[in-house]
């Protein structure tokens, strides 16, 4: 089976003193022999939060640079770039969730996909639309 993984999970992942990492480790781990599909929103998205944490001096320059290589090189999931803007629009409003949150859930329905996600809002609306989250019971 595929999983859609999503920045919350991902950057928890990457970011090893996050307060959901070791949940994120061990969702990784377990989805290791699954393909990891990501909609183009989440190149944007793991990217911002890392720049932001070395602008922050959360992290340094060589972690910036190992989460950047690790993300590409070791996990590498696969961009599914087929977003059905409609149905993406139609989630967001139906859901309360940013257009951002319901291209991951969009992109889990149209490949019978589960979504590995922390956030609340997008794991409620992934529960009401019958997608599978395997992050459920691992955050913090």
């Amino acid at each position: 089976m595929a999983t859609v993984i999503d920045a919350s999970v991902m950057v928890a992942f990457l970011l090893r003193n996050e307060d959901n990492s070791r949940y994120a480790r061990r969702i990784v781990e377990r989805l290791d022999r699954e393909e990891l599909i990501v909609p183009r929103i989440f190149w944007y998205e793991v990217r911002n939060v890392l720049l932001k944490a070395k602008r922050n001096n959360r992290i340094g320059q060589q972690d910036f640079e190992d989460c950047l290589i690790q993300l590409t090189d070791e996990i590498s999931p696969t961009e599914d770039d087929r977003n059905d803007e409609d149905r993406t629009l139609d989630l967001a409003l139906r859901h309360n969730l940013t257009v951002y949150d319901a291209s991951y859930l969009e992109t889990a329905i149209r490949r019978k996909a589960s979504l590995a996600t922390f956030d609340r809002n997008l794991a409620d609306a992934a529960s009401s639309e019958r997608v599978e989250n395997p992050a459920v019971g691992f955050s913090a």
